[in-house]
């Protein structure tokens, strides 16, 4: 370096930043994770679907929509796909570290058909805000 060159100082904005690129890159790291075990399962049930489609009646009409082997081709299809919570909850809990069948579990419950309906029948909490008082401050959490 001559002297009349000086030296270049880092922007303040540089540290600032780095943890969210640091943030993004675990996030993306975790998505994709998680979603490429998941890969085979969506490329059988595409297969599955793809040979439902063609010999079905729309297409080389091989078979009826009532015959076994369609509605077996549409099962493997839908089952794929209506399990795909428990299947994600265990590959989540693996790529986090924690116990597989924990994550199926949380999948398992997510596809409980009461867990929409359990929001609507829940007694109310203390922090929860009526629509006709909404909440300004924490502190109104616990007031009557």
């Amino acid at each position: 370096m001559s002297e009349t060159e000086q030296p270049t100082a880092p922007s303040p904005a540089a540290p600032a930043r780095r943890p969210i690129r640091q943030a993004r890159k675990a996030a993306l790291d975790y998505l994709s994770g998680a979603m490429v075990k998941m890969t085979p399962v969506l490329l059988v049930c595409g297969m599955f679907k793809t040979a439902q489609t063609l010999i079905g009646p729309s297409m080389l009409s091989l078979v009826d929509e009532t015959d076994n082997l369609y509605a077996l081709l549409g099962m493997v299809y839908d089952a794929g796909f209506y399990f795909m919570p428990i299947y994600l909850g265990y590959s989540c809990a693996e790529k986090l570290g924690g116990t597989p069948v924990l994550g199926s579990l949380v999948g398992g419950i997510m596809m409980v058909p009461a867990l929409p309906s359990l929001r609507a029948t829940a007694p109310r909490s203390l922090c929860t805000a009526s629509p006709a008082r909404p909440l300004t401050t924490a502190a109104q959490c616990f007031q009557s």
